[in-house]
């Protein structure tokens, strides 16, 4: 008998919080608090999170969409400085048709004027084609013969190869008097 009273005298002695029972009240309720609060801080920082990937997904959609629609602004431009350099070089042969035939022709000052503008339209089609091409060609913006070189990109039925002319076309003003006869047609 005396052995379980001596042990439920020593168990009266132990401390309250060894048996299991908080010793007080108020601190067991504010670390329930904490526990709380931290959950509730941890969810709210598990839904920012998630806000934050979100956004992420969408940049980096958006940054998909961009990137395509950049290569193809770039293709359109790569596709426009071949035309433009086609152009040129037609535009090379025309005026080059146009210096052939401004010796015979009778009406010297719309012949002038063709020329001019065609002059001008292929000035401003190599600015175009140098503009747009520089990248690729180093910044090189002058070389107006290139397409006519190469047949242009597509074989536009360029039969004639030959490269554009370089620098200024020659005036037409040659030695005064009656011409010989042109080999093939009539005296001009």
């Amino acid at each position: 008998e005396q052995q379980p009273l001596q042990q439920l005298q020593q168990q009266l002695q132990q401390p309250v919080e060894q048996v299991g029972v908080p010793a007080h009240p108020a601190a067991a309720a504010a670390d329930l608090a904490e526990q709380s609060l931290s959950e509730v801080e941890e969810g709210k920082l598990r839904a920012a999170l998630a806000q934050r990937e979100a956004a992420l997904l969408r940049q980096e959609g958006e940054n998909f969409l961009l990137k395509s629609q950049v290569q193809q602004l770039e293709q359109h431009r790569e596709e426009a400085g071949r035309d433009a350099q086609l152009c040129v070089a037609q535009l090379a042969q025309a005026l080059q048709l146009l210096e052939s035939a401004n010796v015979r022709a009778p009406l010297k000052a719309e012949v002038d004027r063709a020329r001019a503008l065609v002059a001008s339209a292929r000035r401003g089609l190599g600015r175009l084609a140098g503009a747009t091409s520089g990248k690729d060609r180093g910044g090189v913006g002058n070389d107006h013969g290139a397409a006519a070189r190469t047949g242009g990109p597509r074989g536009a039925g360029n039969s004639d190869r030959r490269s554009a002319p370089r620098g200024r076309p020659r005036s037409p003003r040659g030695p005064a008097g009656p011409r010989a006869p042109r080999p093939g047609g009539g005296a001009t």
